[in-house]
């Protein structure tokens, strides 16, 4: 080891021969650049040089370096790195690195000739514009990829002629592009008279755009057209038109858009007008198919149930007609137009169907006119006469043939033909009734003669009443006016003997006036004029003058006993007299009647019921009185019921003592009538009984609320977590009250064992105290433990973000839980909750972007893979393209991986899908790529660019289109792009055309 010290390395040797031969055999870096940096010799740093793979050394050397030899030997081994000729141990991601930054042109030509990767040669292809070099690269390049970027980047005419003749057997597409571009160059001295040819073209298209009435289809053909236009225009180099053309371009552009607001402002009020016409026209059907339902509900029956049906269905369907012809509009939508054919059709059944069913109506209502006649003359005390029957026939089949379905009506025909029948049978009967009356009237009228003859006058006059009826019932009676003979004669006889028996009613009705006039006070009697009693009965005393006196005393007497004369002190005895006595009189009925003794007796009742009806009325006045304060009194209770809010808190005691007061004065009032008392005293016991329905009620639910509070108690006395339970009896401890009480045994037990329970709360508080700040301090540790590994969520990377989300979830869980288990808060606890609330709003606001970075590093690896998928299509050497797959990491979502996979596989296996529709496809994806990036496509592309945006117009007019994020939008274009193989002679010009539309994005 001593040996080894003194020895030194051949690095280090005195001789710069040696030392430029150790540096073949020295691998450490560290010693390599430090040879080269600060060895005295030129050509050992310049053999140091040789193997420096650091590229920011080298390109001081280049940059810094003052010996030229040096600088040259640093430049080509920064060159060779680059390029990946030698050593090719310089990651991609550093070539692209390097290659984006101010390299000089020289250094990127290199590497666009001699670069080994096929993006550090694509890269710097886009960079470069020596036209010599271009061409070399469009004609040499394995990839096709770079070889459109060089032929992209010629602008003159020898190059591209070359490249054109070079590639046009081996590359269609480089090819076609040169040849694309010779043209263009061609056209370009042609330039500005085509320019002013396109912007007359263009003002005269769009002078032409707005002018007169059009419909909506036209205007939104020539909206999209005045864009299309608007678009031609901006492809066309500003500088070069003209003045003129630009201000009449920029007039009949501002006519346009005025014309198409104003248009777009009349659609507008039209559309509202249409949503509320369709909405009223939509009303119109749905109530043109309920008439129509109910009418055909009604056709079975072939009739209105009545009139007012009839007359309110006519109503209606003129009602919903005139509408809808109000609702007409020249700019019907296609909805209307069926919504009007619907309409149509079923207004016009309903028209058909309503006059159907009145026409139907009007017969069956005529056919059941006829039927009820027919059932009139059979119930009715008419005789029926013989040609009746023929006149209903015969109407009933003149309205019957008018029926359209005369089958269904099969009961109302079978209800004629048996009215009819009877009808003729009562015919038949009442003639056979007619002489059988005839017999029996002239049986009677004999029977009559005998009993008259016979003195037997009761007999007599029923007979007589008897044959009258007969007489009145029978009209069509055979020898009429000899029968009626007979009875006058018969009746004259009737007379005669009823006149004699008059008189024994008269005399009883004497004997009632001389009874009620013996009862009447003397004061009374003398008040009346005497001479007018006489006179009124004056009459019927010269009528009865001829009487024995015994047999009228007799009467009198007879009546004393039924009648009772009443104890003249008590009125009421009094009144009951009267009122026997003229019920006796209405007994005796209109025989013997005299008006004048009538007046006699009616008087003498007036004045004996005098003193009684100033009794009666003191007495009534007395119990109206006393009904008004029991009315009072229940008016008190009603104004207090309707005051008082029962839903509000009540003064309970007050409410008690109010109802006792009112008790109390209605049992000192005294008697109503009564009709009365019946009512007023449900009246009072209503309203009492609502009260103390309340007042119990209150009764109850205060109690139980109490015992609810024990129960509650007791819940929180059993209940682990000691503060809210303190807490909780605090609060019940507040709500005890007595509203209305109970007994006091009642009382006081509740209390107490309210009481008691409290009690042993507090108790069990003052023992857990010390257990609880230890719990405290455990919770207060957890918390502090969640913070951190919130705060670890932000250093998470690659797949691990995905279960950011997930993670967070669970400690936010974790901490509810402490949290719950705690119960309540320190100060400390407080700011531990302010720093996890923080740390977790922190860690949600950097998801998105952690999110984010992992999508877009997944992005490019799905990029590189779809790059190794263009390469495995396009070339036919497969087996490094195969190593460096297998060398590429997988996708973390499994289905773009197998995708990607299932894409690689086609690749190789030389299947990729020629289907024209995807290459339009992936043609849409490229202009919306390029539209997100706000560059120009090609010429050749601003038709289907239009279309596009036209497309999206519409969209966002009808309300179709959503507002997406850009980024969402380009990362899906790109997954659509990237999963997607096609074999196409255009493919490999949109892949440049995506690839560049994809930089500008995400360089903007």
């Amino acid at each position: 080891m001593i040996f080894t010290k003194l020895i030194k390395p051949k690095w280090q040797n005195a001789d710069p021969e040696v030392r430029r031969t150790a540096v073949k055999e020295i691998d450490d870096p560290n010693i390599i650049n430090e040879m080269a940096q600060h060895d005295e010799s030129i050509a050992v740093r310049r053999a140091a040089i040789h193997k420096i793979n650091d590229l920011t050394l080298l390109d001081t050397f280049v940059q810094q370096e003052a010996d030229s030899s040096i600088r040259e030997v640093a430049l080509q081994r920064f060159k060779q790195l680059l390029a990946g000729q030698k050593d090719n141990i310089i990651p991609l991601e550093t070539k692209l690195d390097w290659v984006n930054r101010n390299l000089p042109l020289e250094l990127l030509e290199y590497i666009a000739k001699h670069g080994q990767e096929v993006e550090l040669r694509l890269i710097a292809t886009q960079r470069i514009n020596n036209q010599e070099i271009l061409a070399d690269i469009a004609i040499t390049d394995q990839s096709s990829k770079v070889r459109l970027v060089a032929v992209e980047n010629l602008t003159q005419h020898a190059p591209l002629e070359q490249v054109f003749k070079s590639t046009r057997n081996r590359d269609k597409t480089v090819s076609r592009i040169a040849h694309d571009k010779l043209n263009a160059l061609i056209e370009a001295n042609e330039r500005p008279l085509k320019i002013r040819q396109e912007c007359e073209a263009i003002c005269i298209r769009l002078e032409k755009l707005g002018r007169g009435d059009r419909s909506i289809k036209i205007w939104e053909q020539e909206h999209a057209e005045s864009k299309h236009l608007q678009n031609r225009w901006q492809a066309i180099d500003q500088t070069a038109i003209e003045s003129e053309l630009q201000a009449r371009f920029t007039t009949a552009q501002q006519a346009f858009a005025t014309a198409l607001e104003q248009f777009q402002t009349a659609i507008r009020l039209h559309q509202q007008a249409a949503v509320e016409r369709l909405e009223k026209k939509t009303v119109y059907c749905q109530q043109i198919n309920e008439l129509l339902a109910e009418l055909n509900e009604l056709q079975p029956t072939q009739r209105f149930p009545n009139s007012d049906t009839a007359k309110a269905l006519q109503q209606r369907i003129d009602v919903i007609e005139k509408q809808w012809s109000e609702l007409s509009d020249k700019y019907e939508s296609e909805e209307e137009k069926r919504y009007q054919i619907e309409f149509k059709q079923n207004s016009t059944t309903a028209r058909k169907l309503y006059q159907q069913l009145s026409e139907s109506s009007t017969v069956i209502t005529q056919l059941e006119k006829i039927n009820r006649e027919i059932q009139a003359a059979l119930e009715g005390r008419e005789p029926i006469k013989s040609g009746q029957i023929s006149h209903f026939t015969e109407q009933w089949h003149k309205q019957f043939a008018r029926l359209l379905a005369a089958s269904l009506f099969a009961d109302l025909k079978q209800q004629f033909n048996e009215r009819i029948q009877a009808l003729q049978q009562q015919f038949e009967a009442q003639k056979q009734q007619t002489e059988q009356a005839t017999q029996e009237i002239q049986q009677q009228l004999k029977e009559m003669e005998i009993a008259l003859s016979e003195g037997q006058l009761q007999a007599a006059m029923t007979l007589e009443q008897q044959v009258i009826s007969k007489l009145k019932h029978n009209k069509q009676l055979v020898a009429r006016n000899s029968l009626e003979e007979r009875l006058q004669n018969c009746s004259t006889k009737i007379k005669e003997l009823r006149d004699w028996q008059d008189w024994g009613i008269l005399l009883r009705r004497k004997s009632l006036c001389h009874l009620v006039e013996s009862i009447v006070p003397i004061d009374i009697v003398e008040k009346q004029d005497s001479s007018e009693s006489i006179s009124a009965t004056e009459d019927v005393d010269q009528r009865l003058k001829n009487i024995d006196p015994a047999e009228y005393e007799a009467i009198e007497l007879s009546l004393k006993n039924e009648l009772l004369l009443p104890d003249l002190n008590d009125l009421e005895d009094v009144a009951r007299f009267i009122q026997n006595a003229q019920t006796a009189w209405k007994a005796l009925g209109a025989a013997g009647y005299s008006h004048q003794l009538w007046e006699q007796f009616n008087a003498a009742c007036n004045r004996a019921y005098q003193p009684c009806q100033v009794y009666f009325e003191g007495k009534a006045q007395e119990r109206a009185d006393n009904l008004a304060k029991k009315q009072k009194i229940c008016e008190k209770l009603e104004v207090f019921l309707a005051e008082i809010n029962w839903d509000q808190n009540i003064a309970w005691k007050s409410v008690s003592n109010f109802t006792d007061k009112m008790h109390k004065e209605w049992h000192i009032i005294g008697v109503t009538n009564k009709r009365d008392k019946k009512a007023i005293q449900k009246h009072f016991t209503d309203l009492n009984d609502q009260i103390d329905k309340k007042l119990s009620d209150e009764r109850t639910r205060n109690l139980n609320e109490r015992r609810g509070l024990i129960d509650d108690a007791k819940t929180a006395a059993e209940s682990d977590g000691i503060d809210q339970a303190i807490q909780k009896v605090k609060e019940l401890q507040k709500k005890w009250h007595v509203t209305v009480p109970s007994k006091r045994t009642v009382e006081q037990a509740v209390w107490k064992e309210f009481r008691q329970i409290c009690d042993s709360v507090f108790e069990r508080r003052r023992s857990l105290q010390a257990e609880q700040q230890q719990v405290l301090q455990d919770n207060t540790n957890q918390r502090a433990s969640l913070c951190e590994r919130v705060k670890a969520l932000l250093k998470l990377t690659g797949e691990q973000v995905n279960t950011i989300p997930t993670q967070l979830k669970e400690l936010q869980l974790e901490w509810q839980n402490i949290a719950e288990i705690t119960g309540q808060q320190d100060q400390n606890s407080k700011m531990q909750e302010r720093q996890f609330a923080a740390a977790v709003k922190n860690v949600e606001a950097n998801y998105p972007k952690q999110l984010a970075m992992l999508q877009h590093k997944q992005l490019i690896l799905l990029r590189q893979k779809a790059d190794l998928c263009v390469e495995a299509e396009q070339s036919e050497q497969l087996d490094s393209i195969r190593t460096r797959w297998e060398t590429m990491p997988k996708l973390l979502d499994d289905r773009l991986e197998t995708q990607i996979q299932q894409r690689f596989t086609t690749a190789c296996a030389k299947q990729t899908s020629r289907d024209p529709a995807l290459l339009e496809r992936k043609e849409i994806l490229c202009i919306r790529m390029e539209i997100l990036a706000g560059i120009e496509s090609p010429p050749k592309q601003h038709k289907a660019r239009m279309e596009y945006q036209v497309m999206r117009l519409s969209e966002a007019m009808s309300g179709g289109e959503k507002n997406i994020d850009k980024q969402e939008d380009a990362r899906e274009i790109q997954l659509e792009w990237y999963l997607n193989g096609l074999i196409a002679d255009e493919v490999m010009e949109l892949e440049l055309r995506f690839a560049k539309a994809r930089e500008a994005f995400y360089s903007s």
